[in-house]
């Protein structure tokens, strides 16, 4: 059975009103191939309650006490259950200084934090449709269809080639470590002028730009990643954990539009 994914639209007691307002979308445009083979755009989603309040609360479930039902239960009723149980202003949706937290943020693949990454669904469902109004040559996203990276605090890059991907994609923070900046940049061609610095992610208030803006990725472009900490201070480990959700192209229906 092929899951379901609704638009977001988030329950009374997750957030007592709903904004209609679409997300905005914005990067530079070099050039018409630019448009017919899109590499980068910011989305903002900054005045969609739903979609803020979701990221908001898988933020701060990632760091969260894993429940002490998560033998006993799915995982998909487990995160449901924690959902419900700190949905509200009671615990300012679960934030870190209202709950007790896990001190491991290694164990990547548990089954919590897995659960916690399927969720991004939902958000990528929603800006994937809007994406297919804006250019349908960023392509459309048919959930589940995501997938993760991390970026260590004791390396520059992820690799030392960079990072692509092989399909035009979405990035959001999942997981940002305390007091860290997340600086991105694009390695050019050579037929290109020198590196360009994309933006960076850090932590940021819920209500805020920063906390509420993905990032759109296009096919082959090759990313790095460098790391710095407030103060200088010197860590070891995972810095951030980036979902991704991977994008589907209409090839023929973005050739039309670029005739």
């Amino acid at each position: 059975m092929t899951p379901s994914y609704p638009r977001l639209s988030a329950p009374s007691h997750l957030h007592p009103s709903l904004s209609t307002n679409m997300p905005w979308v914005s990067g530079s445009i070099n050039s018409a191939k630019d448009i017919i083979k899109p590499k980068f755009r910011t989305i903002n989603f900054e005045d969609g309650s739903p979609q803020v309040t979701v990221v908001t609360m898988a933020r701060n479930a990632w760091t969260a006490k894993v429940p002490e039902d998560s033998e006993a239960s799915d995982m998909k009723t487990v995160f449901s259950n924690w959902l419900r149980a700190h949905g509200d202003a009671k615990t300012d949706w679960g934030a870190p200084e209202c709950i007790e937290q896990n001190p491991d943020k290694e164990d990547v693949e548990s089954p919590w934090r897995q659960e916690i990454l399927r969720i991004y669904n939902h958000l990528f469902y929603d800006l994937g449709g809007f994406l297919a109004d804006v250019n349908c040559a960023m392509g459309t996203f048919h959930p589940p269809n995501h997938t993760f990276f991390t970026v260590n605090h004791d390396s520059t890059v992820a690799s030392p080639a960079g990072k692509t991907f092989d399909t035009n994609i979405l990035i959001i923070p999942a997981f940002l470590d305390k007091g860290v900046t997340v600086t991105v940049k694009r390695i050019l061609t050579s037929e290109e002028e020198a590196e360009a610095e994309l933006g960076s992610f850090s932590p940021a208030p819920r209500k805020s730009e920063q906390a509420s803006t993905a990032w759109f990725i296009g096919e082959g472009v090759n990313l790095s990643f460098a790391v710095s900490v407030e103060g200088g201070e010197k860590r070891e480990g995972v810095a951030a954990v980036f979902a991704v959700g991977i994008l589907t192209v209409n090839i023929e229906t973005a050739a039309e539009e670029g005739e």
